[in-house]
């Protein structure tokens, strides 16, 4: 089972890590290329879309790959009424969605993108779901394929719309592109691999019963999407459309990372869910692992983005983007939380305490739109930064806590290693900020990479033990 989450992880890590790579690119030049203002509005529509996405899918699709996971023979049926019933969520929610858009009063170039950006929305909710089929099986690997050849659609169609005609609804548009990709590709993977197509199916007691186990999982990601994404909203209405563009470089960094902690979540899950039911010894090791490896492994980056955040900025998006360094390096140490509060909040969810997870969420979710609406009025894209770092701050926090009080897991490796981690990256920021003006910082990554770990190992935060475990996980051939 370890192997499986391995294996999983690598397949679904190694294409998100290109598709992130490209992502990156494909971003900075759009910054480069349209400016600071046509930058924040066409992430201003793609942040206002994402926040109506969880209507479309109300946590269906958690409870999906959960139900799933535990018995395969549940396939059909939940895919079958999830598709029916999302056809008729994913056209009200637009409609709504739509609607706010023009109540909002924003000019109609705005209110085009953010039209087109429902229709990625619809299709991505889909997708979703028919890959959750998979996940449930504990089969990423054609996800991974799918997500990387995606990318690359989306990429090589911007990057043409770019050099022939700059055009926001047209790169819009190439986001829909991938995601019509994504539909056809793995529709034709459920019939191939799986012999199954959704159909047309509303079984209302099913219905009924479904949704209130997906109540919690919809609360959470309605306080997700609101705190992940009202800063942006809140920056356009009361700084314009310049501060969302500064303000985005700094979260398009930021979260490019976590894709990190979302694969290896994807294949730890299901690993979870069955542990709660049949091996609670394993799941409290499992879980304790994890939490140890996405702080040795967010920790660097922290570190490492936030000393050379102004040759980052400069390099990639242009001295126009001078004001997104500050707001970069307060908003980079949300990564830490982030990375703990993904195998946190598995937990929670596998162990069927997705309520708690979901009054965590709603506390985050208050807590973040109080902050935003005190320090954004007045200190702009880096009071959304600060609101951001405390209320993730709070949310892992919390999430450690009740898990420990549920499922009995103890504190003390995971302090220990949070502790070690923090020493080795100051250590290595240390040295990044003494050598940063005399080495080019691409060099300084690497440099700053073995400082990291040296001390991590001379701190002994991470042993001989750990690396013989993950390198045996990742790399056994006899394993299946």
């Amino acid at each position: 089972m370890a192997a499986n989450l391995a294996k999983n992880t690598f397949y679904l890590t190694l294409a998100a890590i290109g598709q992130k790579v490209l992502a990156f690119i494909y971003f900075a030049l759009i910054a480069r290329m349209v400016g600071v203002e046509w930058t924040g509005k066409y992430f201003l529509a793609l942040s206002f879309t994402t926040i109506f996405s969880i209507f479309v899918d109300f946590g269906l699709n958690s409870v999906l790959i959960r139900e799933t996971a535990r018995d395969h023979s549940l396939i059909p049926k939940y895919l079958n009424n999830i598709f029916s019933i999302k056809l008729f969520m994913a056209a009200a929610t637009a409609i709504v969605a739509a609607v706010v858009i023009n109540i909002m009063g924003y000019d109609s170039l705005t209110t085009l993108l953010v039209y087109l950006a429902l229709l990625v929305m619809v299709a991505d909710s889909f997708h979703m779901t028919f890959y959750g089929i998979f996940r449930g099986l504990k089969i990423l690997s054609y996800e991974a394929l799918g997500i990387f050849i995606c990318e690359i659609i989306i990429v090589g169609l911007g990057t043409a719309s770019l050099l022939i005609h700059r055009s926001l609804p047209i790169l819009i548009l190439a986001l829909l592109a991938g995601s019509l990709f994504h539909i056809i590709y793995v529709l034709f993977l459920l019939k191939k691999r799986a012999g199954i197509l959704p159909r047309w199916e509303l079984d209302f007691t099913f219905l009924r019963k479904t949704f209130k186990i997906a109540l919690p999982f919809a609360i959470a990601g309605v306080s997700v999407k609101i705190y992940s994404y009202i800063d942006s909203i809140l920056l356009s209405l009361l700084a314009g459309d310049a501060y969302v563009g500064w303000y985005s470089i700094a979260y398009k960094l930021t979260y490019a990372f976590q894709f990190i902690p979302m694969a290896f979540v994807a294949g730890l899950y299901p690993v979870l869910s069955e542990h709660w039911k049949f091996n609670r010894e394993k799941l409290i090791h499992t879980f304790t692992q994890s939490v140890r490896y996405m702080s040795a492994i967010s920790i660097p980056i922290c570190f490492g983005v936030w000393a050379l955040a102004d040759k980052i900025v400069i390099a990639f998006y242009g001295p126009d983007f001078f004001n997104s360094i500050l707001p970069l390096q307060i908003l980079i140490f949300v990564l830490f939380a982030i990375f703990v509060d993904f195998p946190v909040g598995s937990l929670l969810n596998a162990c069927d305490r997705q309520t708690t997870k979901t009054a965590i969420m709603i506390a985050t979710m208050v807590i973040n739109v109080a902050l935003n609406a005190i320090l954004v009025p007045r200190f702009f894209a880096v009071g959304a930064a600060i609101s951001g770092l405390i209320s993730f701050t709070f949310m892992a926090v919390a999430g450690i806590y009740y898990g420990k009080k549920y499922i009995g897991f103890s504190l003390r490796p995971i302090f220990s290693c949070f502790i070690k981690t923090f020493l080795s990256g100051l250590v290595m920021a240390i040295v990044i900020l003494a050598l940063k003006e005399q080495l080019h910082f691409i060099l300084l990554v690497p440099l700053g990479a073995i400082v990291y770990f040296l001390v991590l190992y001379i701190v002994r935060g991470w042993d001989k033990n750990d690396v013989k475990e993950i390198t045996g996980l990742l790399f056994n051939k006899n394993n299946p």
